[in-house]
C-alpha cells in the first residue's frame, strides 16, 4: 500500500492497493482509474524533476571541471614558459661565449620584445613572467662576503638593470655580496636583443631582472613587500638627446612619471631606502664656463632630455625636503665601454664654424666605482641625517670625436668612413668637461682608465660579442639594423 496525495483532489490522501478494485470495499473502478491516472502523472513529474536535477548537477560538474581544466592549463602553460625560459637562462654561467649570449638575446628578444613605444603602453607589453622565488633569492645578501669586507649587507633595487650602466652596477653590487634585484621594461628605443643579452649576462652573475615598468605601482608595491630594500639605484630612463624631438612623451613617461612613482613607493616604506639616481651632464646645457661644476647654474637646458633630467633633480629635492629621503644625483659624462648603447656608437661631426664635438669620455668601470661609492656613502633616509647631494662623474680629459674614431680604427683594423655634417638643431652641445673635485673628496672617486685603454677594452668586447658576424658575407646581426637618430 502507498499513500497518494493528489494536487488535483483538494489534497485528499488515497490509499492505493495493488489488488483489483472490484475486491476493494471503498474504491469503485472509476475512482481507481482516476486516481491511478493522477498517480502516473505525479510519477512522471517526479521523474522529470529528478532528470532536471541530475542534468543541472552534470552541468555544474561539467562547468566546474571545465574551469578547473582551464585553470590547470593556464598554470601549466605559465610553468612551462618559466621552465623553458629558465632553461635558456641557466645554461649561461661559464658555458656561453659573448657571441652565444648575443644569439640568445636575439631569440629572447623576438619572443619577449618588452615595452613598445618607449614604454608608454606598458600595460600591453610583452613581458617575461616573474619568478618570485628568484626575486627572493636575488634579494638575499651574501652574509659571508659582506662580513669579510667588514660592512653591513645591503639590499638594492636597480632600475634599468638591462641597460648599460644599470647592468654593470647591479653585477658589481652582487659580486661583492649585496642583495640585488633589477627591473627593466626592455623598451625598443634601441634593439631589445642587446638588453636581453645583458639580462642573461647579469643573471649568470646572480642578478635577477623583473620584466616590468616602474610606472606600474602594483608591481612596485609587490616588489617592496617581498624585499626590504635598503637602497635604490635608479638608472631607468628614456635616454638620448635627439630622440626627444621624435617622441617627447616617452621622456615624460619614463623620466618624470617613472621617478615620481618610484619615490611615492619609497617614501611609504617603514624604513625608507636611500636613493642614488642617474642625472646627466646634459643639465649644464648652454653653459660656457668650463669645467662644469655642481655649483654652476643649470637653468638653460639645450634639449628636452636635459630638461627632464634637471626636473628629476628638482623632484628629488622636493621628496628630500618633505619626506627626508636621502637623495644622491650622479651627473654622468659620456659613458662608454663593453655592453654600451648602440646609439652612442655612431658619431656625427662638425658644428658651427667647423668646430668639432668633444666629450669627456668616461669608461664604464670608473663610473660604476663612483655609483658604488655613492651607495656606500649615502646617509640613511632619516630626518636630521638624510642629505641631498649632486656629483659629477667624468674623466676630466675631453677628447674630440675624431680622436675617438682614430683609436677605434687602430683597434678594429678598419678605416672609418667619415662624413662631416653641421650640428643638427636637436639639443647637442659642443663640449662637455667635468670638475670632479667633490666626487673625489666625498666618494673617493678617481677615474683610472684612459681613452686609449678604454677603447681597446671596448674593441675586444665588440669583436668577441659579434664574433663571426664581422666576417665578410656573414649574416647581419639584428641590432645592426638600428640607426641612431
Amino acid at each position: 500500500m502507498r499513500d497518494l496525495k493528489s494536487p488535483t483532489a483538494g489534497g485528499r490522501v488515497y490509499h492505493v492497493f495493488a489488488q483489483q478494485p472490484e475486491h476493494h470495499p471503498v474504491l469503485s473502478p472509476r475512482m481507481f482509474r482516476e486516481d491511478s491516472k493522477i498517480f502516473k502523472q505525479q510519477q512522471q513529474q517526479q521523474c522529470k524533476h529528478q532528470q532536471r536535477r541530475h542534468h543541472n548537477r552534470v552541468l555544474k560538474l561539467g562547468s566546474f571541471m571545465s574551469i578547473t581544466l582551464f585553470l590547470a592549463y593556464v598554470v601549466a602553460s605559465q610553468a612551462f614558459t618559466r621552465e623553458r625560459v629558465a632553461l635558456e637562462l641557466t645554461v649561461l654561467p661559464q658555458q656561453l661565449t659573448l657571441q652565444r649570449l648575443r644569439e640568445f638575446g636575439e631569440r629572447l628578444g623576438r619572443r619577449y620584445p618588452g615595452a613598445t613605444h618607449m614604454g608608454t603602453d606598458w600595460g600591453k607589453s610583452s613581458f617575461l613572467p616573474t619568478d618570485w622565488d628568484k626575486v627572493r633569492l636575488a634579494c638575499t645578501p651574501n652574509a659571508v662576503a659582506t662580513s669579510l669586507e667588514g660592512r653591513r649587507p645591503k639590499v638594492v633595487l636597480v632600475t634599468g638593470s638591462a641597460g648599460f650602466v644599470g647592468m654593470h652596477t647591479a653585477m658589481e653590487l652582487r659580486r661583492r655580496g649585496d642583495g640585488v634585484l633589477g627591473i627593466d621594461n626592455f623598451n625598443d628605443y634601441y634593439p631589445v636583443s642587446l638588453k636581453r643579452a645583458r639580462q642573461m649576462h647579469a643573471e649568470a652573475g646572480g642578478v635577477y631582472t623583473v620584466d616590468g615598468d616602474i610606472n606600474d605601482l602594483d608591481l612596485l608595491t609587490k616588489l617592496f613587500d617581498t624585499c626590504q630594500f635598503t637602497h635604490i639605484v635608479h638608472m631607468a630612463a628614456q635616454a638620448g638627446v635627439r630622440y626627444a624631438t621624435k617622441n617627447p612623451y616617452s621622456y615624460v613617461h619614463a623620466n618624470l612619471g617613472g621617478q615620481v612613482a618610484l619615490f611615492e613607493i619609497a617614501k611609504d616604506q617603514q624604513v625608507p631606502p636611500a636613493v642614488v639616481y642617474a642625472s646627466s651632464s646634459s643639465v649644464y646645457g648652454l653653459n660656457t664656463k668650463q669645467p662644469f661644476s655642481e655649483d654652476d647654474r643649470v637653468d638653460s637646458p639645450a634639449s628636452l632630455y636635459a630638461a627632464t633630467k634637471r626636473a628629476d633633480e628638482l623632484i628629488a629635492h622636493s621628496y628630500h625636503n618633505i619626506y627626508s629621503l636621502s637623495m644622491t644625483a650622479l651627473r654622468f659624462f659620456t659613458v662608454y665601454g663593453p655592453w654600451g648603447r648602440p646609439d652612442m656608437a655612431v658619431y656625427k661631426f662638425a658644428g658651427p664654424n667647423q668646430s668639432e664635438l668633444s666629450r669627456d669620455f668616461t669608461f664604464i668601470d670608473d663610473v660604476v666605482r663612483g655609483v658604488v661609492g655613492a651607495v656606500d656613502s649615502s646617509p640613511a633616509s632619516i630626518k636630521g641625517e638624510a642629505q641631498y647631494r649632486i656629483f659629477n662623474l667624468g674623466n676630466t680629459h675631453p677628447h674630440t670625436v675624431t680622436e675617438l674614431v682614430s683609436l677605434l680604427e687602430g683597434c678594429l683594423g678598419k678605416l672609418a668612413i667619415k662624413k662631416y655634417i653641421p650640428l643638427p638643431p636637436t639639443g647637442d652641445v659642443l663640449t662637455t668637461f667635468a670638475n670632479i673635485t667633490r666626487a673625489q673628496q666625498v666618494l673617493g672617486y678617481q677615474p683610472e682608465v684612459s681613452l686609449d685603454e678604454g677603447v681597446r677594452r671596448f674593441s675586444t668586447w665588440f669583436k668577441q660579442y659579434y664574433g663571426t658576424a664581422l666576417d665578410a658575407g656573414a649574416p647581419v646581426p639584428e641590432d645592426w639594423g638600428y640607426k641612431p637618430l
